[in-house]
């Protein structure tokens, strides 16, 4: 085991074990031999990126958690327990992580996913407003196979179904996500994108959507371009980080590649088939969209910050 002789070497040896005993033994580099010791130095820098990667990776966990789970909450015990000490697995076999996952105590709920492939469109019947909150009644073709506390994704947002009737269902938007998200805006007759949370036995013809919405943008422009659509959307410069070239986007619950990509905006390609399947075919210039960023772009922004924020 790695040795180290001040007090505050010491303290971040012992709540680093198990990473110091793998990262010890390195490659080697011109500076040092194959099984030469890293210095205590090396040792941090390292440890703090390792400890980056497994927040991304409790976020996958998170996502792939509900493989083959259909429209349901999910609950999983986290892989965490105080009872295995972390000095001891580097003697530990199979059935000690066995073990290791049985012991858990604490419940984590993972939250229905989408995939931004768009079912079918519905269509706004009616609209009561209840105090601070707006309670939608929506017709659709999959309204009648669906169930109370089903979630569903409405134009990228994902909301509960209260109540199933013949074909039409009804959800209720509260005051919080009325304030992020397009909704605030809808009236009677409106057509909205549908999508059922996902079976990831299934394909994923789309990227893992939360159904959170970030914001909203404005449409800028719309362009016909022989028999498909440009349009071109305006964000906040905050959000510029969370955006890249051929990466995904989530505009009105519809999942889309992005390209010349700017410091406040970017745009996108509607081929025919979703520009006559979902309503992305009503949106003009000056329309405002929901949008939801690709969640691991997320992850990345958020702990770079804090790892910023500790140096």
């Amino acid at each position: 085991m790695y040795l180290v002789n001040n007090e505050s070497g010491l303290e971040f040896a012992r709540s680093h074990l198990l990473a110091i005993n793998r990262l010890q033994y390195l490659s080697a580099t011109p500076d040092r031999g194959l099984r030469e010791r890293l210095t205590l130095a090396e040792l941090q820098q390292y440890t703090t990126f390792l400890k980056f990667l497994l927040v991304l990776f409790e976020g996958l966990v998170n996502v792939f958690a509900i493989f083959g789970i259909d429209d349901e909450h999910v609950i999983i015990p986290p892989l965490v327990n105080n009872n295995l000490a972390v000095s001891n697995l580097r003697d530990a076999n199979v059935g000690d992580f066995t073990d290791f996952y049985k012991l858990t105590t604490q419940i984590h709920e993972i939250w229905p996913m989408f995939t931004g492939i768009v079912e079918c469109l519905g269509k706004i019947k009616h609209i009561e407003q209840q105090q601070d909150n707006r309670r939608f009644l929506i017709e659709s073709a999959i309204s009648q196979t669906l169930r109370v506390d089903q979630s569903v994704s409405h134009d990228g947002v994902c909301l509960t179904v209260e109540s199933v009737e013949a074909t039409c269902h009804s959800v209720t938007a509260i005051r919080e996500t009325l304030a992020k998200t397009r909704l605030g805006e809808w009236n009677t007759g409106d057509l909205i994108n549908l999508e059922r949370c996902v079976s990831l036995q299934g394909r994923l013809d789309g990227h893992l959507v939360q159904g959170h919405v970030d914001a909203t943008a404005t449409c800028k422009s719309v362009t016909e371009t022989g028999g498909s659509w440009l349009l071109t959307f305006q964000i906040n410069q905050q959000f510029a980080p969370l955006i890249i070239e051929k990466g995904s986007v989530c505009i009105n619950g519809i999942s889309l590649t992005v390209f010349d990509v700017g410091i406040d905006r970017f745009s996108v390609a509607i081929i025919p088939y979703t520009y006559e399947q979902t309503n992305i075919g009503h949106v003009q210039a000056g329309s405002t969209v929901n949008i939801e960023f690709d969640v691991l772009g997320k992850y990345v922004q958020r702990n770079l910050s804090l790892l910023n924020k500790e140096h």
